[in-house]
């Protein structure tokens, strides 16, 4: 199990430290950071990160949201904005989540946002889910260090559940595309096409699909692709 901790243009030295205090607490070692605000190795940061401070020397400082995201399987980005309506994008997952992704992924990413801002909708794409973590209604944003210390204490918690369904990630991407080839020859316009993507996307990579389900919804749609090409000749 690889848990990656994605930081997204940190702009607060002390909350920094505390991060990297954390990591060091949850034994997670791989770092990114994407255009940070300041010098990782700034001062601050090595006195409040305390004895995690010696994990600044593997920080990966990147320059966009896509390097940080290389090489994963799944990536999860947290959010205080959560919506059950029209907006897909911002449908989130309870943290517990985690517990179903660590049973089948080995390669997870974990992403946080700006202290002030957080994650653009840009940003929000770039990841599988969203999670949000549950509080007081009318103040839920919390620090990022404190999410971030929700997150990594479920990361702990659930590291070492059995595995099971374990997907073949190449496959689902695979479905990826076809679905996209198959929205592309329906008169749907792109908005409708930006939400289903998101939508099956989701449902691909979080629901539990077993081997022969993924060869299921493949062979659906490769003959719907077939179908719709051959109808428009």
């Amino acid at each position: 199990m690889s848990v990656r901790l994605v930081l997204v243009e940190p702009e607060g030295r002390i909350n920094f430290g505390f991060i990297l205090r954390l990591c060091k607490n949850f034994e997670v070692y791989d770092i990114y950071v994407v255009n940070p605000r300041f010098n990782i190795d700034d001062p601050e940061v090595v006195e409040f990160a305390a004895k995690g401070s010696d994990l600044i020397k593997v920080v990966r400082v990147v320059d966009s949201l896509d390097d940080a995201l290389r090489n994963v399987e799944i990536s999860l980005c947290t959010s205080a904005k959560s919506s059950d309506e029209d907006d897909v994008l911002r449908h989130s997952e309870p943290p517990e989540i985690l517990e179903e992704v660590f049973r089948r992924y080995s390669k997870v990413a974990l992403v946080f946002g700006r202290e002030s801002v957080g994650l653009t909708r840009d940003e929000l794409r770039k990841c599988t889910a969203v999670i949000t973590i549950p509080g007081n209604p009318e103040y839920n944003v919390m620090n990022i260090s404190h999410a971030v210390a929700v997150i990594l204490y479920l990361t702990w918690r659930y590291r070492g559940v059995k595995r099971r369904y374990l997907p073949d990630v190449k496959r689902l991407d695979i479905l990826n595309k076809y679905f996209e080839q198959v929205l592309n020859q329906l008169p749907l316009d792109d908005r409708y096409k930006d939400k289903a993507k998101i939508v099956f996307n989701r449902f691909i990579k979080l629901y539990p699909l077993r081997k022969g389900e993924v060869t299921t919804i493949y062979r659906l749609l490769k003959t719907l692709l077939y179908v719709l090409r051959t109808a428009r000749k």
